[in-house]
């Protein structure tokens, strides 16, 4: 009795291992891939195009369907972040704000915009030529892909950017001590 009671803990121990190492594999194999729209910057692939921006050791890759381009780590010299906002619904919603009456119009644009991250790499290209490639990512992105960007090797001038959220919570802390 007492060995099958080890054999099962030793099974049920050694399970759980196998999970948690391939939780943890998968974890690793998708933190740096990201959706991302290519704004403009990119040779071979169309302005506005989404796909997977994927962020490794040997540098940047965009993806967009058969369009792909690549950015090494090496050839990065600066990486910058931003917030920004945009209008959304189109000619449609423009439409519609110029028929609302008494100016109602302005109110429906208060609430028919997308807030936004953007990502902006500037890189050499084999030539020694510097570009600069532009992407919109969701909000809270640009600041994790730029910290992955440092951790592989790129260059950047300015220091990661906190957010406002977490310098008034570190702001918070600092007036309670």
């Amino acid at each position: 009795m007492p060995l099958t009671r080890k054999l099962f803990s030793l099974l049920a121990v050694l399970s759980a291992a196998m999970v948690c190492l391939a939780q943890n594999t998968n974890s690793q194999a998708t933190a740096g891939v990201r959706q991302a729209t290519h704004l403009l910057g990119l040779q071979g692939v169309k302005h506005d195009a989404n796909g997977k921006l994927a962020i490794g050791s040997d540098g940047l890759l965009f993806s967009s369907g058969a369009s792909k381009a690549q950015i090494a780590t090496a050839s990065i010299e600066d990486v910058f972040t931003g917030q920004d906002s945009r209008q959304t619904g189109g000619k449609a919603l423009t439409v519609t704000k110029l028929a609302v009456p008494y100016g109602g119009g302005r109110v429906v644009s208060l609430f028919a915009h997308e807030k936004f991250d953007s990502l902006t790499v500037e890189y050499r290209d084999s030539d020694g030529g510097l570009h600069a490639a532009i992407f919109r990512l969701k909000v809270g992105e640009a600041v994790g892909a730029k910290k992955q960007l440092i951790a592989t090797g790129a260059k950047a001038s300015t220091p990661v950017e906190e957010t406002p959220a977490s310098q008034t919570k570190d702001a918070g802390k600092k007036e309670k001590q």
